[in-house]
């Protein structure tokens, strides 16, 4: 499962479309442990903005083994924010086994679109004549 938090609008399952452009957002991405034994869990993860350069990029590690069957929420530490129009991509990695030897696990894996960002729009005052 993965979401966007975002200022001002909530949270949204990714992809998320018409992102207002200037928002701060975090990533939120829940990873499961399907194996019959506990294992340690982590997560990779980078989100490109619409000219590919990197937004933020993040690891981390489960402090302790996960049970079988069980989940856990990585949420970044920081935020970035959204401030160029156009779609942003991610690329995340769910991990197990050691930080020194991590293995990827395939299945899990998501490339593709975190979020479509969308101009701001400027309110517009005409003048008012009164006959």
């Amino acid at each position: 499962k993965k979401e966007l938090e975002y200022s001002g609008s909530g949270d949204g399952t990714v992809p998320v479309s018409n992102v207002p452009q200037g928002v701060s957002a975090k990533l939120h991405v829940w990873g499961k442990n399907d194996m019959v034994t506990s294992q340690n869990i982590g997560i990779y993860w980078f989100v490109a903005d619409p000219d590919g350069e990197i937004a933020e990029e993040y690891t981390d590690w489960k402090f302790g083994t996960l049970g079988s069957g069980q989940d856990h929420e990585f949420i970044s530490s920081g935020s970035f924010t959204l401030n160029k129009v156009g779609k942003y991509t991610t690329w995340i990695d769910l991990l197990m086994g050691s930080k020194d030897n991590p293995v990827v696990i395939m299945s899990a894996r998501y490339i593709g679109e975190l979020c479509t960002v969308v101009a701001e729009l400027v309110p517009t005052f005409s003048e008012l004549e009164v006959a």
